[in-house]
């Protein structure tokens, strides 16, 4: 999954331990690159919507996953990222479930 670095992670020049803040991912560059390969990015997900919060110490994103999508979390705890951790998730049968309207 290929996420752009350079609106992804933005802000993070501003912070002290750049590289520590942005999951220990390489400054940002206006070339497309895989982030954090095998923590965030996994071969077998497909990962969508992310974003830090404003000092960089929460990173929030979404995954596919075997037909379910999911929110997950990680947090900067001193000096690792603990292990990211659903806590949102639909069924592919949510949207199936209510009728839908056109005019």
């Amino acid at each position: 999954m290929y996420i752009l670095l350079p609106l992804l992670l933005s802000f993070c020049g501003k912070i002290v331990d750049t590289e520590l803040k942005c999951l220990q991912q390489k400054p940002p560059s206006m070339v497309p690159e895989i982030f954090a390969l095998g923590f965030i990015s996994k071969t077998d997900e497909y990962e969508f919507g992310s974003v830090f919060n404003e000092d960089a110490t929460e990173f929030f994103y979404g995954a596919a996953v075997n037909g379910k999508e999911e929110i997950r979390y990680t947090k900067l705890i001193r000096t690792y990222w603990s292990k990211p951790k659903t806590i949102f998730w639909l069924s592919k049968d949510f949207f199936n479930s209510y009728r839908t309207c056109s005019y």
